[in-house]
């Protein structure tokens, strides 16, 4: 055998990995017994820029920093919602382009950012659904079921 493999087959597509195996050190099933969720994430798919999450993120941060510059007087006043409406039309498919686009909308706004000390425009990435949900029956169901009937046997 030179490999271990998983596949993972849905209707609209497939998830697969190989690994080498090393059968001097662990076997297989002990590696799948022990792996996290986010290491076959990792493996299986990849992580894949939000813009909607992206935008959200972004508009709690500008509300944050300057409710925490100006109390309560920035929501009753409007600070920041130009800043917030114009992120929120920000149509891109990419970190690079959204943080850009961010930068030139705050670097333009009226409303001082220059004292935040995090950055205000966060571009986010996540996996995509069905990986984190083949992940997550991997480890709710998958692992439970291979340390119980296979575990011992690996280990003999």
């Amino acid at each position: 055998m030179t490999s271990a493999d998983i596949l993972l087959k849905m209707s609209t597509h497939t998830l697969a990995y190989g690994w080498k195996p090393t059968p001097d050190t662990e076997s297989f099933v002990k590696l799948l017994c022990r792996m996290s969720s986010d290491y076959l994430l990792d493996k299986i798919s990849e992580m894949r820029f939000d813009l909607e999450e992206s935008i959200k993120q972004t508009a709690s941060h500008i509300k944050d920093y300057l409710e925490k510059q100006y109390g309560n007087e920035a929501a009753l006043r409007g600070y920041g919602d130009n800043d917030i409406f114009l992120i929120s039309s920000i149509d891109c498919d990419n970190e690079a382009d959204f943080l850009g686009e961010c930068q030139n909308i705050l670097d333009a706004s009226r409303e001082d950012y220059s004292l935040c000390e995090y950055g205000i425009a966060d571009a986010v990435s996540v996996y995509p659904r069905r990986a984190v949900k083949i992940a997550s029956i991997f480890e709710k169901h998958i692992q439970p079921f291979l340390k119980t009937n296979f575990l011992d046997e690996a280990n003999q």
